[in-house]
């Protein structure tokens, strides 16, 4: 069984690594704990390869090059995936990394390549650029009939736009409040739910919101009930921010909670191809990101009801179920790292 390190090891609150751990005897390898002593005494050669993540969570640094540099020149193997847009300061970082890639693992085609295609060096690397599809996260949801409705008072004929996950100041979240608070309409509402550690953004997005439309419930929801959540509402929301995402895997947590979205045609969104029951919306900026999403938002409420958002959740459910299988992500992972 192949050992491969995979950087970073787990991701906070965020399942996509486990995708990895958890199947590890299916695709035939034994992952490993990166160490600090890695970085200052360089990569064990007993280890066969090393999978980085380029994502927030992972330190990239010219140090951590250096000591796969020399992994690699005694034998090893480096594999990367690439998760967001390349930051502009680190242009020439990552393309180090990508050029001593065996393979590059992207889960959005069409526009990781438009991402990656304008580096310099990108005909050196782009034969081993590999698509797979993002996974669901079926597996991982444990669905019930619960909601909390009732708890907060939402009439039957309430549509509820839902936005969740990690609450920082980087997701623009009081523009999402703002759009919502020119909405005049009673029964169009707004449920924000994840952890803030933030206080000082927690006050500044409990002052921005200016109806009682509006309900912020700043608390980590653990896995057991965060279906309760989604069967709350009726659509999620999304806001990313167009100058670093390219992935997302909410919308594929959304649509594994039979949830239907609305969010900017990022990566993600246009890997997915039947469109028929999602609301993705073109923009070119994050300024007009916020105008476009209010027009989506007063479109869907004007002219879907929550039957009609709940059979696009339920359709969209059964396209990631056959689509982005478990299995298939399983099966394609092992190619990969053939």
């Amino acid at each position: 069984m192949k050992k491969i390190i995979l950087i970073p090891f787990h991701w906070k609150r965020n399942k996509y690594l486990n995708f990895f751990t958890d199947n590890a005897n299916k695709i035939g390898v034994n992952y490993l704990k990166s160490n600090f002593l890695y970085r200052i005494f360089g990569f064990p050669k007993t280890v066969n390869a090393i999978h980085i993540n380029l994502c927030g969570t992972a330190i990239i640094d010219k140090n951590l090059l250096i000591k796969i540099k020399k992994y690699i020149n005694a034998g090893g193997g480096l594999y990367t995936t690439l998760h967001n847009k390349i930051p502009e300061d680190k242009v020439n970082l990552y393309t180090e990394f990508l050029l001593l890639s065996k393979k590059i693992l992207v889960h959005c085609e069409n526009d990781s390549i438009s991402e990656l295609s304008p580096l310099k060096n990108y005909e050196n690397f782009k034969n081993n650029i590999v698509f797979v599809e993002h996974p669901n996260y079926i597996d991982y949801i444990s669905y019930s009939k619960c909601d909390y409705r009732k708890k907060f008072e939402f009439k039957d004929d309430d549509i509820v736009f839902m936005f969740h996950g990690l609450i920082e100041k980087r997701k623009n979240i009081e523009h999402i409040i703002k759009v919502f608070n020119e909405i005049k309409k009673p029964n169009i509402k707004l449920l924000i739910v994840g952890k803030c550690s933030n206080l000082f953004y927690r006050i500044k997005l409990l002052s921005v919101v200016k109806t009682p439309n509006i309900r912020i419930i700043f608390k980590f929801i653990d896995d057991k009930n965060f279906n309760a959540w989604f069967n709350t509402s009726d659509i999620q929301i999304y806001a990313p921010n167009l100058n670093h995402q390219l992935n997302s895997a909410s919308i594929f947590y959304s649509l594994s909670n039979k949830k239907t979205f609305v969010c900017p045609k990022i990566g993600s969104v246009n890997s997915i191809s039947d469109t028929t029951f999602t609301f993705g919306f073109d923009c070119k900026n994050n300024a007009e990101k916020i105008q476009l999403l209010s027009e989506k938002i007063f479109e869907i409420s004007n002219n879907y009801s929550r039957k009609d958002l709940e059979l696009f959740g339920l359709k969209g459910y059964e396209y990631v179920k056959v689509n982005n299988s478990m299995a298939n992500f399983i099966s394609k992972i092992k190619e990969f790292y053939s």
